[in-house]
């Protein structure tokens, strides 16, 4: 059968199993901890270079519209001041032009917002899928493992192997 020598070896190993069960699992909880961490800092510099894009953009549109105002304001002075009617078809197709471009620019501006909120939409996903992928390649100690690896020492040393 199993003598005292035997069952030391097997307590021995015994231990060392659970040691490295718990070992494994701390390490599988620490991945985990460090991979929403880089993902929350992702996420923070995402919302921050949003917020900078979103700023630069709208500046660089409403200071385009402020041109245009100013371009019709000029266009009015001009035509009051050289006699022409402001409501003449000549003054009426500058002002037309004037706020088609307008209009542009703010439709430009609208529809490089939504592209910017899609492109963060996008990279929120993309930082989500990234940790949790990560997370889910460092492997987790299995419980059942465990139980069976003690049950081969036990098995072991009641039949005198080790």
């Amino acid at each position: 059968m199993c003598g005292p020598m035997a069952v030391l070896g097997a307590g021995l190993q015994i231990a060392g199993q659970v040691a490295g069960f718990q070992a494994q699992n701390a390490q599988s909880k620490q991945n985990a901890i460090n991979a929403s961490l880089a993902a929350q800092r992702k996420y923070e510099d995402t919302d921050r270079k949003f917020i900078y894009d979103t700023k630069a953009a709208n500046q660089e549109g409403y200071k385009a519209i402020m041109e245009g105002r100013e371009a019709k304001g000029t266009a009015i002075a001009s035509a009051g001041s050289s006699g022409v009617r402001v409501a003449s078809p000549t003054s009426g197709f500058i002002m037309s032009n004037i706020n088609s471009k307008i209009a542009q620019i703010e439709d430009n501006i609208r529809l490089k917002s939504e592209d910017r909120k899609m492109a963060r939409s996008g990279d929120m996903k993309s930082i989500e899928a990234e940790a949790k992928g990560r997370i889910a390649a460092m492997p987790r100690p299995s419980p059942l493992a465990l139980g069976l690896n003690i049950a081969s020492i036990g098995l072991k040393a009641y039949q005198g192997q080790l």
